[in-house]
């Protein structure tokens, strides 16, 4: 049920678009999905539950080639408190603010 649902939110790039170049997501689709009392619950629960997050950061293949691929980003999925702050709903919302602020340059800005 729940899993599921936010495992299909990982899929489409939700935890790896997030602090990737880039975003990965449409900054609109997330916003729409932050005010989703449904779906900030889920995540909330989701962030009080460590061994809940790896299981499904192991369990979706894209996470698992995106941390083949880069060191970094595998030792992020390991860490209990980087996966609580990942699927934190105010941390995601001022990720999202900050994209925004960024306005059309986003991450080619950050990175120059």
């Amino acid at each position: 049920g729940d899993l599921g649902a936010l495992a299909g939110l990982g899929g489409a790039g939700g935890l790896g678009g997030l602090g990737g170049p880039g975003g990965g997501m449409n900054p609109q689709m997330l916003q729409t999905m932050l005010q989703n009392p449904m779906i900030t619950n889920m995540m909330q629960q989701m962030s009080q539950n460590p061994a809940l997050l790896q299981q499904m950061v192991q369990s979706n293949p894209m996470l698992q080639q995106m941390s083949q691929r880069d060191p970094m980003f595998a030792q992020m999925m390991q860490n209990p408190q980087m996966l609580q702050a990942l699927f934190n709903p105010q941390t995601l919302n001022a990720i999202l603010q900050l994209q925004q602020a960024m306005g059309p340059m986003g991450a080619a800005g950050a990175t120059a």
